[in-house]
């Protein structure tokens, strides 16, 4: 569960956009040394933290490949995210901010909370 920080930065940032496109979907992520994870995105945190399942990973100056079941990679890490072709950015995008926005209602709106001692 993220935190009202984490919200707030993902919110602000193109983070949202990742969290919509890629969860679920398969992509890539090419790394600031040059080596490219690519596998099925299990996760997108606030800080771009990418969590991916049955992953291969290439290094670029060995180009050996390897293969892993779950790979975590930081995103001070992340220097591109290759989005898959059959994403529509604009749609994903207002689709998470509109469920943002119902996380956000929801957690404001008042509860019932204890009625033993309500005041009449």
């Amino acid at each position: 569960m993220a935190t009202p920080r984490e919200r707030a930065i993902a919110r602000n940032s193109l983070v949202s956009l990742l969290q919509a496109v890629l969860h679920g979907a398969h992509a890539a992520v090419e790394l600031r040394d040059e080596t490219q994870v690519r596998g099925l995105v299990l996760n997108v945190d606030a800080f771009m933290n990418v969590r991916l399942a049955d992953a291969e990973l290439k290094e670029r100056r060995s180009g050996r490949v390897t293969r892993h079941a779950q790979v975590l990679v930081s995103g001070r890490s992340v220097r591109y995210v290759l989005l898959p072709d059959r994403a529509d950015p604009v749609a994903a995008l207002a689709a998470q901010l509109r469920r943002d926005d119902d996380a956000a209602a929801r957690a404001r709106a008042p509860r019932a909370g204890r009625t033993e001692f309500a005041r009449k």
